[in-house]
């Protein structure tokens, strides 16, 4: 697990790409939440952003129930047919 903060898109790429290209070089599921503007900056800098599944829902956190029903989903379809660990990172809301 990683964690950080970023001041700059600078920052933001040279956080995020690694860990991303990283999980999809070893066949790990990536699971990205960012907003429009991120999202789209973390397309243009990736490899292979089909590899990755972008979030845009931005209702997913109205409520904690939601957004933990939505992620136990996600996570039960990508565990079934095999995968053992998921790579996820996103913004979170204040």
């Amino acid at each position: 697990m990683r964690s950080g903060f970023d001041s700059s898109d600078t920052q933001f790429g040279a956080l995020i790409v690694p860990f991303v290209e990283e999980g999809v070089a070893a066949g790990q599921p990536v699971i990205l939440s960012y907003d429009d503007r991120k999202a789209s900056l973390l397309r243009s800098w990736l490899g292979d952003p089909g590899a990755v599944t972008f979030i845009a829902d931005n209702n997913l956190y109205a409520t904690p129930a939601r957004a933990i029903d939505s992620y136990s989903q996600m996570f039960e379809e990508l565990t079934a047919p095999g995968a053992t660990q998921i790579r996820i990172a996103g913004d979170v809301p204040h």
